[in-house]
């Protein structure tokens, strides 16, 4: 009788994790100690503590913005003005082009002009805007146009804006707006100038500040913000002004018309900035700005980091690809900083070159409880804005959305949308081996969601970037959708359920990554793979 000797089993089993640690450009992929935990490209998905979801999807909320040519144009600005009641409906927002200033406080497929720019078209449209309780008790929003200047919204109208003074700049010179101390603060536009009305004025004389002397790398002022720190005696508000050239100055101090109250704290190098007026992003008691370099923290630099280096950036794990971008664009309008914590990201606006506009747009997006990496695509964002409903955008074809939902461009009737399309690929990783042969025999990833996820998804070899097929479009959510659904009708209260499935892989190599490329139209989140393979000799 022949006795059977039991073999040993071929393959192994190797746990392949989703990419929760982003996009990390800075290591190279197979010597990267994150493995399959870091990704080398992460479109539309969100990298987060347990796996990676699909990002939000997108809901219209106006749309036939109008440009100067009345067809639908860039939405450069988006205004929220927050009204000093707790009466429903006080809040109004207010969405801008290069024509003027559209109320879009409700949904509208045809939202009014309320106010026309003086001066149409070129820069006109690019703002920023302040929430401003005066003297009286009286609030208002505060707002300057790049081109157009300082206007003011009392809750019912728009009006120009008026400073007196001798040798004072006219109206539509001051390019910028922010608050300190209870004064407003300009930027005088192409200028190393900034000026300051009295406390708790909107209007009458303003003095000057110029800074001209202590930029020693040179270039304009661009604009002035402030930054909340505890300096050891407790909270402080420091005034902090950013020149073109990247030189930061900080200032401390109540009272700039008192030489005893009012004092320069320190003067730092950054780096070039790109063009615009929304460079710096006041992120939880610390400022960020945006320079050649990528994302600056300030506080790092005033303790003493250098910004020779992209490691003090907090963009370091993305920094080839937003220098990239960064260079094709850096002298345009359109690049910006925004925290948006009720969506968990903090989101850079890259505009796009008219050479580009047929490129799928981009955004970089961190993931603001890790610092992972990921990058927005099919989303012309231009402009943002927090709200208490949530975040809007603006976008390039003259709409404004909100950030809501499982599917893109959902239409104000709520009768048509658009799967959002997600990929991704891993770093590639030798598995500790990496003179032997990798041969996948299946695959088993495991996805959490509301409805069956469709996707492909393939075990790629030894550097090989080649993009998946596209995906069938998405089953749908089984569910009713919210502000969509008909009341007694749909179906509501589906709950997530996990999808385990298992794919047959072919082909070999030394070095081994996984891609995935699918649509999504409801929730739905990767939570990592399971990989059996065999490991082959060394040849």
């Amino acid at each position: 009788m022949s006795v059977i000797t039991p073999q040993r089993q071929a393959a192994q089993a190797v746990n392949a994790p989703a990419p929760t640690a982003g996009i990390v450009a800075s290591a190279l992929y197979a010597e990267s100690d994150l493995g399959m935990a870091a990704a080398i490209y992460a479109y539309n998905v969100v990298p987060a503590e347990y796996g990676c979801y699909v990002r939000s999807g997108t809901r219209e909320h106006a749309i036939n913005l109008q440009n100067i040519l009345d067809e639908p144009g860039e939405v450069r600005s988006l205004l929220y003005y927050h009204a000093a009641t707790q009466i429903t409906g006080s809040d109004e927002m207010f969405a801008v082009t290069d024509k003027g200033i559209y109320d879009i406080t409700v949904p509208s497929t045809a939202p009014v002009l309320v106010h026309t720019w003086t001066a149409t078209g070129g820069n006109a449209g690019w703002c920023s805007s302040v929430n401003f309780t005066n003297v009286n008790g009286d609030h208002f929003l505060l707002v300057c146009d790049e081109r157009n200047g300082y206007h003011i919204y009392d809750g019912t109208a728009w009006a120009l804006g008026a400073v007196t003074g001798t040798s004072v700049p006219t109206v539509d010179e001051l390019a910028h707006i922010t608050e300190w101390q209870g004064r407003i603060w300009f930027t005088r536009r192409n200028s190393t100038q900034a000026w300051y009305l009295a406390p708790l004025a909107l209007g009458g004389d303003i003095t000057l500040l110029d800074s001209g002397n202590r930029f020693k790398q040179g270039g304009y002022l661009v604009q002035n913000t402030t930054w909340t720190l505890d300096n050891g005696a407790g909270m402080d508000d420091y005034l902090v002004q950013v020149s073109s050239a990247g030189d930061v100055l900080v200032w401390s101090g109540t009272d700039p018309d008192n030489p005893t109250a009012f004092s320069l704290l320190g003067r730092w190098f950054l780096g070039e900035v790109p063009k615009g007026r929304r460079i710096v992003s006041d992120w939880g008691g610390d400022l960020v700005l945006l320079t050649r370099a990528g994302l600056v923290k300030l506080s790092g630099i005033v303790g003493g980091e250098s910004t020779l280096t992209d490691q003090s950036a907090i963009t370091y794990n993305i920094s080839r690809l937003i220098r990239n971008e960064l260079s094709k664009s850096f002298n345009q309008f359109g690049w910006g900083l925004e925290r948006h914590p009720e969506q968990e990201v903090a989101l850079v606006t890259v505009p796009q070159t008219a050479s580009e506009l047929t490129r799928a747009p981009i955004q970089f997006v961190m993931y603001l409880e890790t610092g992972a990496w990921c990058i927005y695509r099919d989303l012309d964002i231009m402009s943002s804005v927090n709200t208490p409903d949530g975040v809007f955008v603006g976008v390039r074809d003259g709409r404004a959305l909100q950030f809501t939902g499982h599917a893109d461009d959902l239409n104000l009737s709520g009768d048509s949308a658009k799967d959002i399309e997600f990929s991704f690929l891993t770093h590639f990783t030798d598995l500790q081996a990496p003179a032997s042969w990798k041969k996948p025999v299946f695959i088993r990833p495991s996805w959490l969601g509301s409805a069956q996820p469709q996707y492909n998804m393939k075990v790629v070899f030894d550097f090989n970037f080649t993009d998946l097929t596209t995906t069938q479009p998405a089953s749908g959510r089984v569910g009713g959708v919210w502000d969509a659904g008909l009341w007694d009708a749909a179906v509501w209260g589906i709950t997530a359920q996990t999808v385990i499935e298992t794919h047959g892989v072919s082909g070999m190599g030394r070095h081994v990554a996984i891609a995935v490329k699918g649509r999504s139209n409801s929730e739905l989140s990767y939570l990592g793979s399971a990989l059996m393979l065999e490991m082959g000799g060394m040849l």
